[in-house]
């Protein structure tokens, strides 16, 4: 049963003239088709919703009711000035209208029967992507039509990359801007204050989900023409070149970025032959090393007026702060494990942090093909996926190594160990001769070991605060 609704339920925009609409037709027969135009000239916005009856039709027509309390004003201007194409503020203020749809209709979803998602599908598939299609795409985002393209979307391929794109975009948006726990998500309210404060304030996060949106199309569709002409060119057998004859390169696997694989020089009897797998960072993670100043809401002498502006939370004091990066030795055999929140959790508890994974195979050739030291975080970025592991140990020392003597960034950068204890060399045997020169390394150089990446983010927070007992 369709629960009954009346316009005074929802938050009234301020009587200005640019908020009067006037009906451009009814002609919406899809979701697509129902617009609200909210201008700032003096003959105020328009708006589109259908006329005939039925459920469906119903459901349009509270939608184009809840778009128009939501849609952003004046995008043909705030375009021009921003650089920014119209299709994706049209997709920010749709994005916006859908989760304030579920959570005024008690979660019922906008795109129920009224919105086809096999062109979109099909689109996408043929590998035509341009960001003018995500930006379509992303303006389904909070509506069950959305998910429905995620799961249609094959597990390989370049359908594969833009999904993974989709998803993680989607994510961010939930995570910092119309998440229910989101503080941005209320200040989107301030669109219907009469105070031109908070109007600004909800301005600006309108802003950043265009600006979110928008880098995530562009750069998707740009990485599939990337891999479109990788392939022609692999088709028509040009030979990949390759600068230093001690690196060579090794296509995209299962949707891993192509890597530069280096020979290292630190290995010992007993160990298997360590390769260094180097990824395209493509990530920004959290925070830079070294002293820096960063804004605050409180203090004792103000420095940043500009602020109260252009931070919708107007931290106009400043503090200092000081992070030590470090370094994390993942050990990634079959008895641990690690995934791409993990990291993400550990780069949040240390700004600058860099991270190296490492699992050898039985096989030298397929390591010095695919790396058994892999570099997936540096210099405040970051992997977008991380790569396969085969299982076996075999590396253990050589990696410690490498951490230590090449991606410390000062003398005070700890170095932590994240492992169950287990070494073993090649072939992926275990003798104590490997165990007690693991153990001297560690303890020379003080380097700190836990048993799982819970206890290396606490550990790295106290450090991060100066606690080092």
């Amino acid at each position: 049963m369709t629960k009954q609704f009346l316009g005074e339920a929802l938050p009234k925009r301020p009587d200005q003239k640019t908020n009067r609409l006037t009906n451009n037709g009814g002609f919406a027969s899809t979701l697509d088709g129902v617009a609200v135009d909210v201008r700032t000239i003096e003959s105020g916005g328009t708006y589109t919703t259908p006329t005939l009856q039925g459920v469906e039709f119903d459901r349009m027509r509270r939608y184009g009711l809840v778009l128009s309390r939501w849609a952003l004003p004046d995008t043909a201007r705030r375009s021009k000035r921003l650089g920014k194409p119209l299709g994706a503020f049209t997709a920010a203020s749709r994005i916006v209208a859908n989760h304030m749809f579920r959570q005024v209709f008690d979660k019922e979803d906008p795109s129920l029967n009224t919105v086809n998602v096999i062109p979109y599908v099909n689109a996408i598939k043929s590998g035509n992507v341009t960001p003018e299609l995500l930006h379509a795409v992303f303006a389904l985002e909070g509506t069950g039509a959305f998910e429905q393209i995620l799961k249609q979307l094959p597990g390989d391929g370049l359908a594969a990359l833009v999904a993974n794109s989709l998803a993680e975009t989607q994510q961010v948006l939930r995570d910092n801007y119309v998440g229910s726990t989101a503080h941005h998500f209320g200040l989107l309210n301030g669109l219907h204050s009469g105070l031109v404060r908070n109007r600004k304030r909800a301005f600006t996060v309108y802003e950043n989900i265009v600006h979110t949106i928008d880098y995530a199309s562009q750069s998707t569709a740009s990485a599939v023409e990337e891999q479109k002409r990788k392939a022609k060119r692999k088709a028509k057998g040009k030979p990949q070149t390759h600068k230093s004859s001690n690196k060579s390169q090794s296509g995209s696997e299962n949707g891993i970025p192509n890597k530069t694989i280096v020979e290292l020089s630190e290995t010992t009897g007993g160990w298997q032959k360590p390769f260094l797998a180097k990824y395209p960072l493509e990530l920004p993670h959290t925070g830079k090393l070294g002293r820096r100043e960063i804004a605050t809401n409180e203090g004792k002498y103000p420095k940043a007026f500009y602020r109260l502006v252009t931070d919708p939370y107007r931290r106009i004091f400043k503090r200092k702060t000081r992070s030590l990066g470090g370094v994390v030795v993942f050990d990634c055999s079959g008895s641990m494990g690690l995934s791409n929140d993990d990291i993400h959790r550990v780069l949040k508890a240390s700004a600058g942090c860099s991270i190296i994974c490492y699992s050898a195979s039985n096989d030298e050739s397929q390591d010095s093909k695919h790396g058994n030291i892999h570099l997936v975080a540096k210099n405040g970025r970051q992997v977008r996926y991380l790569p396969e592991f085969p299982g076996g140990n075999g590396v253990d020392l050589p990696a410690l190594r490498y951490g230590y003597d090449h991606l410390r960034q000062n003398g005070r950068s700890p170095v932590i160990w994240v492992s169950d204890g287990q070494v073993t060399g090649t072939g992926d045997r275990s003798c104590a001769n490997l165990r007690r020169e693991t153990n001297r390394f560690i303890d020379r150089h003080h380097i700190t070991r836990v048993d799982d990446v819970d206890e290396a983010i606490h550990l790295l927070a106290k450090l991060q605060k100066g606690i080092r007992s």
